[in-house]
């Protein structure tokens, strides 16, 4: 059965709203899960459109063409472009959805996805070139900031910055293309907790992203609200290699406002040892 007017199936609505159990037992009754309505939409372009991953993860996993086309030759990656959640996106292009796909305007899916605000968020308060740099996509980053106007100093709600997510990531060739390319500070601080890029490295444990930012000027002794430094922050994390690092660089142990030291922080035999090793 399918709605008169639109040539909807139940498999259709139930890939709208969302009930991949639905789709599940469809599938058992031997259904076709990719049966067009009037406008030739499949379930894959309705579950992509509304942003209902799960069920597009199902379809994707029964076989469902991942590039289909409906009227005006879009594709379920070009409908989930026009959301702002990035898991459908994710999950298509996983799965082998051609992002270069040319509808009959001449768009492809990144020609939809920049249409919106540069500086669009999502519920975190991250933007397009956050995630960009996240990821390490740097020429991404260098198109939003020089065709969009993006921000390269927006915060999230935490009041993190482009650098620290690129920091955060690890991301070292992103970390540079802001700082030498942009001039973002080095010490740029979160509003509330004043975290640098630096302490965020710290905390992940990206040497290599640590050794770039001190070698562009990076203050190893700026500490967070909490009066940490990123030695505080690395001994706390347990990463011995880090914790040798920035002793090598410099750094001094100091009391944070709880009158915690950071080797008291060391509960791992390597990184006791780092502090050890290094006379602290």
């Amino acid at each position: 059965m399918w709605h008169p007017k639109t040539g909807d199936t139940a498999i259709h609505l139930a890939c709208r709203f969302g009930r991949a159990d639905l789709l599940a037992e469809f599938s058992c009754a031997g259904l076709d899960l990719q049966i067009s309505n009037f406008e030739g939409k499949k379930p894959l372009h309705e579950a992509a459109q509304f942003d209902q991953s799960e069920c597009v993860k199902f379809l994707l996993t029964k076989g469902c063409e991942v590039d289909c086309i409906k009227r005006g030759d879009w594709t379920p990656l070009m409908l989930a472009c026009t959301r702002p959640q990035l898991d459908v996106v994710k999950l298509l292009v996983y799965h082998g959805a051609n992002p270069a796909f040319v509808n009959k305007d001449g768009w492809n899916s990144f020609h939809i996805a920049t249409s919106y605000p540069p500086d669009a968020t999502d519920s975190c308060g991250s933007t397009p070139l956050m995630d960009a740099l996240r990821a390490g996509f740097v020429d991404v980053a260098h198109l939003l900031i020089q065709h969009h106007k993006a921000d390269v100093t927006k915060r999230d709600n935490l009041g993190m910055q482009p650098i620290h997510h690129a920091a955060q990531a690890g991301q070292t060739a992103a970390v540079m293309f802001l700082i030498t390319q942009y001039t973002i500070p080095v010490n740029a601080v979160t509003h509330t907790t004043l975290i640098t890029p630096l302490q965020v490295a710290a905390k992940e444990g990206h040497n290599d992203v640590l050794k770039s930012l001190l070698l562009h000027g990076a203050d190893i002794s700026l500490t967070d609200h909490k009066g940490r430094t990123a030695l505080h922050i690395a001994s706390g994390a347990q990463h011995a290699s880090s914790v040798a690092l920035l002793l090598a660089n410099g750094a001094q142990d100091c009391s944070d406002l709880s009158g915690h030291w950071a080797k008291d922080l060391a509960y791992r035999e390597g990184v006791k040892q780092a502090f050890l090793n290094h006379g602290a």
